[in-house]
């Protein structure tokens, strides 16, 4: 039976007749409907019996806090209309309730998907109080470091790109690309950040990234590079000591391992050398040297591989070259260790979790 903190977060459902909720569909059926409030109530109550609806976030509130906010309170206004706020609930329920259905679709997001994974796992109550911000009232969200991750959607229609993506995410994704560049504008429709009418691209590089992740998480991060690697090596044969220089190439596997074996995760991109377009119905492409994010769970050492969650949630083998086991729909995913460092060209870790050995 549901607890009286769930039948308060789902009562809005049940005033559906005042006509204050568009429906989840078009020509949506009562069995549907019903269908739908009761994977919300069984998804609350996997939270409540696992302890997260108890959560504290950042300002120290608890997540059924930023629950009922979504169900009770302002809207921001464009997705009052479109999905509305049962759908708003909904996503954002089954997300906390189920982290890995978090992807990217087939956007350039994959940096950002991966942060959303994290927080919808790790910090749960944080990452609602985040979404909370976003799609209500003025869609803000102060993030830990002070700074405003800020709604960057005003419609959120499902298209073709957004695949299994959820309006959750999207909000979410969109928001962090536009915080990742401040001096320019993400386009989530064509999936670019455009420098006044120039669009240079979607995806975030290193500095980015480290950026947004700093201030979602609230916490220390360093990122390493083939780059940093490569400029050592230069200053080395200059005569300079570079030995006290994290190397990604020396250092990248001990950082995987001490990392995930102290609970945490870390942050790797994948230098693909080639990317067959995946947009159904496009014109058949290739993209060379794509740059892609992972996050990174634990090292099998048995099997001498690396698992990984990929947000793009692939259902065959996509990386050229590499040998890949595909665990499950939702993106879990092992490559041999090999081949992936061989592949991995930035990794951004908590410094304060690795520690060299002599």
């Amino acid at each position: 039976m549901a607890s009286a903190t769930i039948e308060r977060l789902v009562a809005h459902f049940d005033r559906r007749e005042q006509r204050t909720v568009p429906p989840l569909a078009p020509k949506e059926s009562s069995v549907e409907r019903a269908a739908w409030r009761e994977q919300i109530v069984n998804a609350l109550e996997r939270l409540e019996a696992n302890g997260v609806l108890d959560q504290r976030d950042s300002l120290e509130n608890p997540l059924t806090e930023s629950l009922v906010t979504v169900a009770e309170g302002t809207l921001w206004e464009p997705f009052a209309r479109e999905p509305g706020r049962t759908r708003i609930f909904g996503e954002l329920v089954f997300n906390l309730a189920d982290p890995k259905r978090i992807n990217q679709g087939l956007k350039g997001t994959c940096g950002a998907a991966c942060i959303e994974g994290y927080m919808a796992e790790r910090d749960p109550a944080e990452y609602a109080r985040i979404v909370t911000g976003l799609v209500t009232r003025d869609g803000r969200a102060t993030l830990k470091s002070g700074e405003e991750l800020v709604c960057d959607e005003d419609v959120l229609g499902p298209g073709p790109l957004e695949q299994g993506r959820n309006p959750v995410s999207r909000v979410f994704q969109a928001a962090c690309m536009e915080f990742a560049y401040p001096n320019m504008d993400y386009d989530n429709v064509v999936d670019g950040h455009f420098d006044g009418d120039e669009n240079v691209g979607s995806g975030l590089e290193m500095n980015a990234f480290e950026r947004l992740l700093a201030a979602v998480t609230g916490e220390t991060w360093k990122t390493i590079s083939v780059a940093h690697t490569r400029m050592a090596s230069m200053f080395s044969r200059l005569g300079m000591d570079t030995h006290d220089v994290v190397d990604i190439v020396r250092d990248g596997l001990s950082i995987i391992d001490q990392s995930t074996r102290q609970g945490d995760h870390v942050f790797v991109t994948l230098q693909l050398p080639s990317v067959p377009n995946p947009i159904p119905g496009a014109e058949p492409a290739v993209l060379h040297d794509a740059p892609h994010k992972v996050r990174v769970l634990r090292i099998d050492w048995t099997n001498r591989s690396i698992h990984y969650d990929d947000p793009m949630d692939p259902t065959q083998s996509w990386f050229d070259g590499a040998e890949v086991t595909i665990h499950d729909a939702q993106g879990h995913c092992s490559m041999k260790i090999d081949d992936f460092l061989r592949l991995m060209t930035e990794l951004s870790y908590r410094p304060a979790l690795w520690k060299r050995s002599v």
